[in-house]
């Protein structure tokens, strides 16, 4: 959760160090409990922590009681970012982050129609049809 603090403080330099050092210790996807290697292998709350801090580190996700918003940024040494199949509401969309730009599309609809807000503009979000808009913050929500 450090991480998530971090980057709200914009302090990348924190989190770049970090994280690569997670990339870079990993062995055949299974972590360790400390830098020595030894401790509890496949350490699930360490992957857990590793995940949260890019989906809400640098994804900026947060769930909200009416919308799901995100604010992305691309750390200094990546050139673009996906994520995909993220699921809200009974529909599934992927976020690719590339410079100063994002594109949300929708993978799969549930039964009530999303909307994305962005600049003040709210765009309706239709099956397998990519929104790419300014990359700033945004947010998802049921709409009409």
């Amino acid at each position: 959760m450090y991480k998530l603090v971090n980057q709200k403080l914009c302090n990348f330099s924190y989190n770049n160090q970090t994280i690569l050092y997670a990339v870079k210790t990993c062995a055949v996807q299974v972590w360790t409990e400390n830098k020595k290697r030894d401790g509890a292998t496949n350490f699930i709350t360490g992957m857990g922590g590793f995940l949260q801090a890019i989906l809400f580190g640098y994804g900026g996700f947060r769930l909200r009681n009416k919308s799901l918003d995100f604010d992305p940024v691309l750390p200094p040494s990546c050139s673009e970012m996906r994520f995909t199949g993220i699921d809200y509401l009974n529909s599934s969309f992927s976020l690719t982050v590339v410079n100063r730009n994002m594109t949300v599309t929708l993978t799969s609809a549930g039964r009530h129609p999303l909307r994305l807000f962005v600049d003040r503009k709210s765009i309706a979000l239709v099956l397998n049809h990519p929104v790419t808009v300014n990359r700033t913050k945004a947010y998802i929500k049921l709409g009409s």
